[in-house]
């Protein structure tokens, strides 16, 4: 897992430099570490330019949400025999 912290840095040498190779040595020479693969580095490229923001967008929660409310509209349009609406 990549903090958001490691991700700017990871962008600001990409941008700077415009090689994922050169942002994969400094992150090995900052961190100490396996880097992120080119792929993830690009990924996260592709979603900074898109958002303006290294976070990433947890869709599960939305999703959870979205069938939380269809449940709901279930039990209003036909509520169980002993649910008492308020």
């Amino acid at each position: 897992m990549w903090t958001p912290q490691k991700k700017a840095k990871c962008l600001a040498r990409f941008i700077e430099t415009k090689s994922d190779t050169q942002v994969q040595r400094n992150f090995r020479t900052l961190y100490g570490r396996e880097p992120p693969p080119r792929s993830t580095i690009r990924v996260w490229y592709r979603s900074f330019m898109e958002t303006d923001s290294v976070l990433s967008i947890n869709k599960g929660r939305v999703a959870h949400l979205l069938q939380m409310s269809t449940l709901h509209l279930g039990i209003i349009r036909n509520p169980p025999k002993n649910f008492i609406l308020i």
